[in-house]
């Protein structure tokens, strides 16, 4: 593996960990609410207090899963600009 190929797979790695992460952010009610339902329909009901702790918690899963991704999805893109982006030495 040369250094060209380090590079693209750093930009590659590094543009999907932020596309996903983004995605991640932006959707992360919609995410929760659909694994907060299924863990209801799993449950065969429960109380509301408690279905809106569960419900909070999968949205802020998404929410710290997302930041993390996006925040590693732009180190590795620093990376690759730090380096020089695709150009040889």
């Amino acid at each position: 593996m040369n250094h060209v190929d380090k590079q693209k797979l750093v930009l590659i790695v590094g543009l999907l960990l932020t596309v996903s992460g983004i995605v991640m952010l932006f959707n992360c009610v919609s995410f929760g609410t659909s694994l907060a339902s299924g863990w209801l329909a799993e449950q065969g009901g429960a109380a509301s207090e408690t279905y809106h702790i569960v419900i909070s918690s999968y949205i802020e899963s998404f929410l710290v899963a997302g930041g993390i991704f996006l925040g590693f999805g732009l180190l590795f893109g620093t990376i690759f600009i730090y380096r020089g982006g695709l150009h040889q030495e």
